[in-house]
């Protein structure tokens, strides 16, 4: 990354109309601006002391981006129409322009019940890049709008293997040293080369957009992380109505589906083996950590006959589930408000998978592993949960890791936790800071499959449970 400057600039039109523009440069080629931004002007000020204390102009964007911006409006891919559920992929942070426009364009409707939304996900290979949009351009991240640190490319790999879908794909990958040299800046190379190119086909939507109303469960804190997400059924006649008089606390839940960052934990049991697609009548599932109920809501769904039990420390969580997000408990789910290590330390029976989901609310910025909080990867904690499995059992660990080494990190739990006896493997999730830890107590995974024949195989099983009508 080239050494880089923050200017503002004072301009006026024919009319004396003044205007001030903020600007990333490259001062070895000053006239390519990397990225600009308007700031707004208050009224009826005589004097501007200083431009550092000027709010964005969210509403405005570049001439120069503005070609890049609105094909998508053209082409009908987008819709400049609050009323739409919109998948956007914006490669390339830059002073973040581009997506705070559109996150501007189309905000967020109602918090508790999202059903009007654009999501924007950006991906930035630059942590220094990130600091920069916040602390000069305005970067807010929320809800809606998530900036991910890592290569694009590989993003694109990982969505295209996914089969994540969206809408709109924006490439705005450019280097900061434009060297002279170069016929093609931007994009830089590796996103002009065929495989790219294929994987941005395949992460397309075929076409036009879809409503879709869903409800989440926030930390107003940390409104860029989604504690939980479950998508509610869509009212009758849905394209036929106003979507903004729709009373979403009277949609039932879609209980046939799972958040697809969250697919490949459901489908890691199906990969070790322990569950099956037919019938779970005699299986034991136990998950630690209710959150929004949406993955053992799917299990008993597709599973009507499974026992499942949940374990979760907060009776106020348990509350907002019910309320919510529609956990309901029979003969067949129950739930136990205790805290998860003391269930480890005293379980009195073996299950067939247990599922740690156990993250905090707060997310701090400074601790490395967010999920599941650090006791529960503790080698203590992991002996208990090997007695509370079956000998063929299997555990699963959702990780969230604050780190630029998530892979790295993830093998030194899954490490931790073979020394007590487990074989492990670690799983992508469509997050880059999001692993799957799987764990049997038998030696059966193949340490030869790569990662693709993996992601394959966590494809395969996805297709079968969210796909296909049973």
């Amino acid at each position: 990354m080239a050494e880089l400057s923050i200017i503002d600039i004072i301009a006026s039109d024919y009319k004396n109309r003044l205007s001030i523009f903020r600007r990333i440069v490259n001062l070895d080629r000053d006239e390519i601006f990397v990225s600009e931004v308007e700031l707004v002007i208050p009224e009826n000020v005589t004097e501007i002391s200083d431009t550092r204390l000027l709010p964005i102009d969210y509403n405005k964007i570049n001439y120069a981006a503005r070609p890049l911006v609105s094909p998508a409006f053209a082409s009908g891919s987008l819709s400049y129409n609050p009323e739409t559920h919109l998948q956007i992929l914006i490669i390339g942070l830059g002073g973040s322009q581009i997506n705070n426009f559109l996150h501007n364009a189309f905000p967020m409707a109602n918090i508790s019940n999202i059903y009007l939304l654009m999501d924007i996900t950006v991906i930035e290979l630059e942590q220094e890049m990130v600091k920069i949009a916040r602390k000069y351009f305005g970067l807010q991240q929320d809800a809606t709008q998530r900036v991910l640190v890592m290569d694009g490319k590989k993003y694109l790999q990982e969505a295209a293997e996914m089969n994540h879908k969206f809408d709109a794909i924006y490439i705005d990958a450019c280097p900061t040293i434009f060297p002279q040299e170069e016929k093609i800046m931007c994009p830089i190379s590796p996103f002009l080369n065929p495989k790219s190119i294929t994987n941005m086909r395949i992460a397309l939507k075929a076409s036009g957009h879809t409503i879709v109303f869903k409800r989440r469960l926030l930390n107003y804190k940390r409104p860029d992380i989604i504690i939980s997400e479950i998508d509610l059924m869509k009212p009758k006649d849905h394209d036929q109505i106003d979507l903004a008089t729709v009373d979403t606390t009277q949609l039932d839940v879609d209980y046939s589906t799972v958040h697809y960052g969250l697919q490949p934990l459901v489908a890691s049991a199906f990969l070790a083996s322990t569950l099956h697609f037919n019938d779970n009548a005699d299986k034991q599932l136990t998950e630690i950590g209710l959150g929004g109920s949406q993955i053992n809501n799917f299990f008993h769904y597709r599973f009507p006959n499974m026992s499942i039990q949940v374990i979760e420390i907060e009776k106020a969580i348990a509350d907002i589930a019910r309320q919510y997000f529609g956990f309901k408990e029979d003969k067949y789910q129950r739930i136990n408000i205790t805290d998860g290590i003391n269930y480890i330390h005293n379980c009195k029976s073996q299950a067939d998978v247990l599922l740690v989901d156990a993250c905090p609310t707060e997310y701090p910025f400074d601790t490395v592993q967010l999920c599941p909080v650090s006791n529960f990867t503790q080698p203590e904690i992991l002996k208990g949960i090997y007695k509370c499995l079956k000998e063929k059992g299997s555990l699963i660990i959702k990780l969230l890791l604050n780190s630029s080494d998530v892979e790295g990190e993830a093998k030194k739990i899954a490490a931790t936790a073979e020394k007590v006896g487990f074989c492990c493997m670690t799983i992508e999730m469509l997050n880059y800071y999001n692993r799957v830890l799987l764990c049997k107590k038998s030696n059966f995974l193949e340490r030869s499959q790569n990662r693709a024949e993996v992601n394959a195989k966590i494809e395969e099983i996805k297709a079968k449970l969210f796909n296909t009508n049973f």
